[in-house]
C-alpha cells in the first residue's frame, strides 16, 4: 500500500478513534500496568482524568500457606502534574534516608516520601512534617476532580455503583476500586503476603478466585461505560 493512500485512510479514521488507539497504545507501552486495568485506564485518561499507580486485583496468601486474601482491581487518580516534591524539608528527609538505606535506589527512596502515610516513618521522625504550598495546591485541584468522578459515577448503572468505591488517601489523590480495598492492602508488599497465580488462587481458594473474578468484571464493566461515554460526547 502507497503512504498516501495510508495517510488518506488515516485522515478518514474519525477524530476520536485516532485519540483512543493512541493512548491505548500509550499504555500499554508501560511495563508497571497490568493488562487487566488497561482499558479502564485509557478510558479514565481519554475522558481527562489523570491516572498514577494501579493494580488489576489479586490472591494473596500469607508465607504459611494458613490464610488468604483477595485485594481488588483499583486505580490511583488526581489532579495532573503533581507536584514532585511534597513536603518543605524534603531534601533534609531525603539525606536522612538515604543514609538509612545506602543500598536503597533513589527512586524507592522518593516513594518512601512522597508516598508516606500518617503512620509513616517519615511522619514519625519528623512530627508530620509540612507539604509544600504547590503540594497543598495540587491537593485542592485533586478534589475537584473527585467531584467530576463522583457526577460520572451518578451516571453508571445502580449495579456498577454499588460495587465501586472511591476514597480519598493519604497523600492527596484518591484511589478507585472495585470493592472494598484498605490503604495496607493498596500497597501490600509486606513480607508477610505473598502473590498468588491466578491458578493457584483457584485451586486452593475457589470462593476467592470468584470474588476476584466478580470484582475484576466489574471494573472492566466501568471501563465499557466510560468508553462510551467517550465516544458519545
Amino acid at each position: 500500500m502507497e503512504k498516501s493512500e495510508i495517510s488518506s485512510q488515516e485522515s478518514q479514521e474519525p477524530e476520536k478513534e485516532r485519540k483512543w488507539k493512541e493512548i491505548e497504545e500509550r499504555i500499554r507501552n508501560i511495563p508497571e500496568i497490568e493488562s487487566g486495568v488497561v482499558e479502564i485506564i485509557t478510558a479514565l485518561n481519554a475522558l481527562g482524568f489523570a491516572t498514577a499507580q494501579s493494580c488489576e486485583g489479586h490472591g494473596y496468601c500469607d508465607t504459611l500457606k494458613t490464610d488468604a486474601k483477595v485485594v481488588s482491581p483499583w486505580v490511583e487518580l488526581g489532579a495532573p502534574d503533581r507536584p514532585s516534591t511534597r513536603f518543605l524539608e524534603q531534601e533534609k528527609i531525603t539525606k536522612a534516608l538515604t543514609r538509612k538505606y545506602r543500598s536503597m535506589p533513589r527512586k524507592i527512596i522518593d516513594n518512601m516520601i512522597n508516598y508516606s502515610g500518617p503512620e509513616g516513618w517519615v511522619q514519625k521522625k519528623y512530627n508530620n512534617p509540612e507539604e509544600t504550598a504547590e503540594y497543598k495546591k495540587w491537593r485542592e485541584e485533586t478534589k475537584i476532580v473527585m467531584e467530576k468522578l463522583a457526577g460520572l459515577l451518578e451516571k453508571c448503572p445502580k449495579d456498577l455503583q454499588f460495587g465501586l468505591k472511591v476514597r480519598e488517601n493519604y497523600r492527596g489523590s484518591f484511589i478507585m476500586s472495585s470493592g472494598e480495598l484498605s490503604e495496607e492492602d493498596e500497597g501490600l508488599h509486606a513480607e508477610s503476603w505473598q502473590k498468588m497465580k491466578d491458578e493457584e488462587l483457584g485451586e486452593q481458594h475457589g470462593e476467592l478466585a470468584k470474588e476476584l473474578t466478580s470484582r475484576r468484571e466489574n471494573f472492566d464493566a466501568f471501563a465499557k461505560f466510560l468508553k462510551e461515554k467517550f465516544f458519545d460526547e
